[in-house]
């Protein structure tokens, strides 16, 4: 009984990633040039919960260290260091009403810049009715060294309807607000850095549907509306951050559907469209869709593939960009020790031309081949 009450859960993981790329000129006037970028990064984690009678504590710690070394037309090192730390106690009141008790902390340098830190204390209540009613309230209090105290909330309530069989329908709802200082390479950084920005403030509503068929089949449309005022914008006129001279509001719809066919292809689609007042959908499509397949050919070989279509949107420089759709397939197959998995990619199956974004270069039909070792 008391192993059962009482239980204690770590996690530790360590990443460190090299890269070393070389690009042409995209700063200005593009131009051929042999410049490079050669990048380190470090990440470390440790993920723990501690399991009671009436609960859990949870703590998530995460260092990251970066290394940037520009060399050519843009000779430029940057180091910057982030850690984060979020511990939170979820306490379950009474059956069906629990609350969760959180303190975060966040600090960030940069290299020839300041470092800075912020500190929130947030508490959220969860209420699960046995009628279909949910309702999830919650609130932050966030102090940044730079920029002082803001309060932020979220205000979540649903109601469940249950349909014929095993169907079921969810209406849900939330009105959340938020804040967001701007980052130390978006203040700081000698080419783009901006010491005047402001923090973006955001107030985002979403109404919506969800409906269930068991664990086979689910579909949602939910609309979304967020106001922003200021909003953290990147200049393509002057190179720089700055923030936006009147309020941005976005808004739009949200659509996914996923099912289970035959027991053996699960097929999920999705489409987003976008719109805006008074802020700009640069890169973003009013339109994008995508639908994936995915194929147990037997219990060890599994096929995927994928098409995804993005609609015309505006570049950096104004310019209109065409729509693309990209067709993909992944063929992998697990061998009986399960520790090795070997896959075969073929991505963009039909060689399409297209333009991701402005300057900077897309592949044609290519393939990969590898093998995958778990240890």
């Amino acid at each position: 009984m008391y192993l059962e009450q009482y239980h204690l859960d770590w996690n530790l993981t360590f990443n460190k990633d090299h890269s070393d790329t070389s690009f042409d000129n995209v700063f200005g006037t593009v131009s051929d040039n042999n410049s490079t970028l050669v990048t380190d990064l470090e990440r470390f984690s440790l993920n723990t919960t501690y399991t009671y009678k009436k609960g859990s504590l949870h703590a998530v710690l995460g260092i990251q260290n970066t290394d940037r070394v520009f060399a050519g037309g843009y000779n430029q090192m940057l180091k910057g260091s982030n850690l984060a730390l979020d511990v939170f106690n979820k306490y379950i009141i009474k059956e069906r009403f629990y609350s969760v008790l959180g303190y975060a902390h966040q600090s960030t340098s940069y290299a020839g810049a300041p470092s800075n830190s912020q500190n929130d204390v947030y508490l959220n209540f969860v209420y699960l009715s046995a009628a279909g009613f949910n309702f999830n309230v919650g609130s932050r209090m966030n102090n940044h060294d730079t920029y002082g105290s803001h309060f932020t909330y979220s205000v979540n309530p649903s109601y469940s309807i249950r349909l014929a069989n095993e169907d079921r329908l969810k209406i849900v709802s939330s009105i959340s607000s938020a804040f967001i200082p701007p980052s130390s390479y978006q203040l700081y950084d000698f080419y783009s850095g901006n010491l005047d920005l402001k923090p973006e403030e955001n107030t985002t509503l979403e109404l919506g549907a969800e409906w269930t068929s068991g664990t086979r089949a689910r579909a949602s449309l939910v609309f979304f509306k967020r106001s922003e005022d200021p909003t953290l914008i990147y200049d393509f006129s002057t190179y720089r951050y700055g923030n936006s001279q009147e309020r941005a509001t976005y808004s739009g719809i949200e659509f996914e559907y996923k099912n289970t066919l035959f027991d053996a292809v699960d097929l999920r689609m999705n489409y987003t469209y976008n719109e805006t007042e008074s802020g700009n959908l640069i890169n973003l499509p009013k339109h994008a869709f995508g639908t994936v397949l995915d194929y147990d050919l037997s219990p060890a070989t599994h096929l995927n593939t994928s098409i995804q279509h993005i609609g015309s949107r505006t570049g950096l420089s104004t310019t209109a960009l065409d729509a693309y759709t990209l067709v993909d397939a992944k063929l992998s197959h697990q061998f009986k020790n399960r520790k090795i998995t070997a896959f075969f990619i073929l991505a963009n199956i039909f060689d399409a031309t297209y333009v991701e974004i402005e300057n900077f270069s897309t592949q044609g039909r290519n393939f990969r081949l590898g093998v995958n070792l778990s240890f």
